[in-house]
């Protein structure tokens, strides 16, 4: 019976894991596309451009 709740927690640790790859790649791409907002904010903030 033993064996049984060692594969458990292995299968749990993995699927945690998995999920967890998941999550941090999500944010990475969210907070790459947010670097890139901000710096064109800088931009468009110190540019001396009038609208015309």
């Amino acid at each position: 019976m033993l064996w049984f709740f060692n594969r458990y927690d292995n299968d749990s640790q993995k699927r945690f894991e998995d999920e967890e790859r998941v999550d941090l790649s999500n944010f990475w791409q969210l907070r790459t596309s947010l670097h890139g907002i901000l710096a064109s904010c800088e931009l468009m903030e110190e540019s001396k451009l009038n609208e015309a």
